[in-house]
């Protein structure tokens, strides 16, 4: 599940309601749609304009200036889609301690669950299937609240 539960989204909501970038009207960060460039503690950050009742529901979403995290983050996904290329090259390759100790961990974020590692190579292929959905589901969240596109949209 791409989600994260009641409580932690209305945490989240909880500490955009209280910066000063958020947009009470629009309930967005900064801008609605097309964000803005901030200075933060001396570095420059994109504000995403998103929707924020709708980014804070994502496990794969992160606050620009750092308030609170994603579970599923950038450098989780890429090492999985890397890990995915190697193992669709040989499926029957086993996989090794180190992606074991990645894949759960990985497992654990996007579920928010604790997962027992196994011999069981089914075990590992009904894991490496849930997280092939959750990574596909999430990409089409993303898409619906991408800033990035609806900056786009907003200049035509």
């Amino acid at each position: 599940m791409p989600f994260v539960t009641n409580k932690i989204k209305t945490d989240r909501l909880s500490i955009c309601r209280t910066c000063s970038y958020y947009k009470r009207r629009t309930q967005s960060c900064g801008p609605l749609a097309v964000g803005s460039t901030v200075e933060h503690k001396g570095d420059k950050v994109k504000l995403c304009g998103c929707v924020m009742p709708i980014k804070a529901n994502l496990q794969i979403a992160d606050c620009p200036i750092g308030l609170w995290t994603a579970f599923f983050t950038d450098q989780d996904l890429q090492r999985y889609k890397d890990w995915k290329q190697r193992y669709d090259q040989d499926p029957r390759k086993i996989v090794d301690e180190q992606d074991q100790q990645q894949l759960v961990r990985m497992y654990e974020a996007a579920f928010d669950t604790k997962w027992t590692p196994t011999n069981c190579r089914s075990c590992w292929q009904s894991m490496i299937k849930a997280l092939n959905h959750f990574v596909s589901n999430s990409h089409k969240e993303l898409e619906r609240v991408d800033p990035e596109s609806a900056e786009k949209k907003v200049a035509r």
